[in-house]
């Protein structure tokens, strides 16, 4: 619950905004697969979480 409560940052703003007007976009143009991409994008930005999140985009330091 900390998780979705705390730390409330502009692009973490940005990403729930766009999301809920993709989910509103979807719904009016009756289009299932847009909507499931602006759930995607909505909870993301309700968990806090990216597709970098893990780890998985970080560049290694050289030695």
């Amino acid at each position: 619950m900390k998780r979705i409560l705390n730390r409330w940052s502009i692009s973490r703003i940005v990403r729930l905004v766009i999301g809920v007007s993709i989910i509103i976009l979807a719904i009016q143009m009756k289009m299932l697969m847009i909507g499931i991409l602006g759930s995607m994008v909505l909870i993301q930005a309700i968990i806090n979480s990216t597709c970098c999140d893990n780890g998985a985009c970080d560049v290694k330091e050289r030695k």
